[in-house]
């Protein structure tokens, strides 16, 4: 993880992957005295020790025949000045459903997507209409239905003249309030919503019926639940104090501009998102400038733009 490009492919280097016969798992927490692996696999115990391999990285390998697999939950036990800190993975693609808090192993390889005629011809545009969904706030059961929606989605939008839809946050967290974000898991779409291929499906059926997908990404409040991002191991990792007095994305330090950027970049390249839009900063600020150089030496056509909460 030494090169610029690198460091905005986090995803594919932290978090929980198939590895040989087994699985790899990395978590970034400089300030522990210590991290376990612990999970639904080891009984929830104390759990299976990591190594710090540098850099405040610690990892673990685990092999195929130890009990862990596909949806396996675990969290990391985060060890520091004599507190146990449980946290979800940051980088993990699938959640337990809310009120479960775990992270859960998914393979997001192998979705067969069909909508490469609309990738083709997709082109940045500065004059796009975007339909505002809030998916997670059309929940009915607990747990979205996503069979019939797409064309329900394009149709609503064409029908009024969108040419994209807009989702507010789809990521994992436990407040669906508009206001509170307090996202855990910036790498997941909400387990609410299914698994995470059914996402990618509701996002390639939008797509072949001819309407692109905007994303927002709040970076302007962090979960104060336990397994969230807040004092991540033990001391201020991911934090600062914002001007209202909440925990917000610390965008001075590089390694969150990487971990934010990294977000865009997942959800551009693993689930064809056609732009972003990044809520509660501003395009001035080198966090932006960075963002903006990535997006636009990647992925020209995409769509990058700031936005309030």
């Amino acid at each position: 993880m030494n090169s610029h490009n690198e460091n905005y492919l986090q995803y594919d280097f932290f978090g929980s992957h198939k590895n040989g016969d087994g699985f790899v798992f990395r978590v970034l927490a400089p300030h522990a005295d210590e991290v376990f692996l612990v999970g639904d696999f080891c009984g929830w115990g104390k759990g299976l020790p990591m190594k710090m391999i540098g850099g405040g990285i610690w990892e673990r390998y685990v092999p195929v025949d130890n009990g862990f697999g596909e949806f396996s939950n675990y969290k990391y036990r985060i060890e520091k000045d004599g507190k146990f800190l449980y946290k979800s993975d940051p980088y993990a693609f699938h959640f337990e459903l809310h009120p479960a808090t775990a992270s859960r192993f998914y393979d997001i390889e192998g979705f067969e997507w069909q909508d490469g005629g609309w990738l083709k011809k997709r082109e940045k545009k500065t004059d796009i209409k975007a339909y505002p969904v809030d998916l997670l706030r059309q929940i009915e059961g607990g747990e979205l239905k996503t069979a019939s929606l797409p064309i329900k989605l394009a149709s609503s939008a064409k029908r009024m003249g969108y040419s994209h839809i807009r989702l507010s946050p789809i990521m994992e967290r436990s407040n669906l309030s508009e206001k509170d974000y307090g996202i855990y898991g910036y790498f997941a779409p909400s387990s609410r919503l299914g698994s995470p291929k059914d996402f990618m499906n509701l996002i390639n059926e939008l797509h072949r019926s001819g309407v692109g997908v905007l994303l927002d990404i709040p970076i302007s409040h962090l979960s104060h639940e336990e397994q969230g991002l807040l004092l991540f191991d033990g001391e201020k990792l991911y934090e600062t104090v914002g001007s209202n007095g909440n925990a917000v994305i610390d965008l001075q330090n590089e390694i969150n501009c990487n971990f934010l950027i990294s977000c865009a970049d997942f959800w551009i390249k693993k689930y064809h998102v056609d732009g972003i839009c990044i809520c509660g900063t501003d395009e001035k600020n080198d966090f932006m400038k960075k963002l903006h150089s990535h997006i636009s030496s990647e992925f020209s056509e995409i769509i990058i733009v700031t936005c309030e909460e």
